[in-house]
């Protein structure tokens, strides 16, 4: 008799932005995924700025930040998934997992090693619910990149065999889904919002760039933008994925020796130019009907018209099709714990590069 793990999850994510906790409840089935309730959960001050510290090589005393901070998360994350429980008006009983993903810290694929802390434990013990997380290092032992995760996600929700479809999730990293018939293939981009969320930070008050205002105030500078698209990272060829231990302003600084030098507001108008330039080489590969995007560049309004304007055939945000954009990554997150519980693979090699399919994720509680 096939297992039947029907019914309620939760799904918590934090991605490479460190802009807060999403957490969903969903119902899940064989067929289908409801998104039912949503909450943010945030980040207070101090934990935001050990989080970025140790995404950085040489941060100091990393492993007593680490041990601390996988406590500080658990204890976050736990209370994040209660506070959307009481919000949705459900017993704690009623949810048969969390799928928790945790806060990447660290993504090295070359070493076959990542690392997500938001300790499953706590999580766990706290909400009396058990946890399914610890997604990507399955796949990683397989030979894999352990990212990007969503393209199994994407192909079950959003496939549809008679349309060429491309769902783009712009976080804090980019990534890119291309779902032909029954195929499904993808990567990591570059970066998304990080480079412009971290460089409005250094310039203006705020945490990113509303709407892109600030970038549409400035012109991309096509000498800055040549010289970062050089990066031997964007000639790589798939299976390949990266984070903000990559794309950081350390790295913005080396590339380019002379950026002082520039108007700030022409470097942000050329970031924003390279996460749609990034992703558009890409789309430009793939002959696609439709192009979704999801994530939070789909609230940024300059990207999303640049964006439009480098295709052949148009973008719109997932919700067209019928999911918020912003809660996307997190629903992604529960269905692989539904995944977890039912047996089935979550992972799609040809696009991590693993050399079989896997069940992703280990259980507490």
């Amino acid at each position: 008799m096939p297992i039947d793990n029907s019914g309620l999850y939760i799904g918590l994510m934090s991605g490479t932005s460190v802009d807060g906790i999403d957490a969903v409840l969903v119902e899940i089935n064989e067929s289908t995924i409801k998104l039912i309730d949503t909450h943010s959960g945030e980040y207070s001050k101090t934990c935001k700025a050990a989080i970025k510290s140790l995404m950085l090589d040489g941060s100091e005393q990393e492993l007593k930040s680490l041990m601390s901070l996988d406590v500080e998360l658990g204890i976050t994350f736990a209370e994040t998934a209660t506070s959307l429980i009481k919000k949705a008006g459900v017993k704690n009983s009623e949810i048969l997992a969390i799928g928790s993903h945790g806060q990447t810290i660290r993504h090295y694929p070359a070493l076959v090693s990542t690392l997500q802390i938001a300790d499953p434990n706590i999580i766990s013990l706290r909400t009396g619910i058990r946890v399914i997380a610890d997604f990507r290092r399955a796949d990683m032992a397989l030979g894999g990149q352990g990212a990007p995760l969503m393209p199994a996600f994407h192909q079950a929700v959003f496939s549809k065999p008679s349309i060429n479809r491309a769902v783009i999730n712009i976080g804090g990293i980019a990534n890119i889904t291309i779902l032909k018939g029954d195929s499904v293939s993808g990567c990591d981009t570059g970066p998304g919002n990080t480079l412009m969320d971290a460089w409005y930070a250094q310039h203006k008050s705020g945490k990113y760039d509303d709407k892109g205002r600030w970038a549409s105030s400035g012109t991309v500078n096509k000498q800055l933008l040549d010289q970062l698209l050089n990066d031997p990272w964007f000639k790589k060829q798939p299976p390949k994925s990266t984070g903000q231990d990559y794309f950081n302003l350390e790295w913005l600084a080396t590339t380019c020796p002379e950026l002082s030098q520039l108007a700030a507001n022409d470097v942000q108008a050329t970031l924003l130019a390279l996460t749609v330039r990034s992703i558009a080489l890409w789309l430009a590969q793939n002959d696609m009907d439709e192009i979704f995007v999801c994530g939070g560049g789909a609230q940024n309004y300059a990207l999303m018209t640049l964006l439009d304007e480098s295709v052949n055939n148009g973008v719109s945000s997932t919700t067209a099709i019928g999911m918020d954009p912003d809660w996307i990554e997190a629903a992604g997150f529960a269905w692989l714990a539904w995944c977890h519980l039912n047996g089935k693979a979550g992972n799609v090699p040809a696009v991590t590069g693993a050399s079989e399919c896997c069940v992703l994720g280990g259980q507490w509680g």
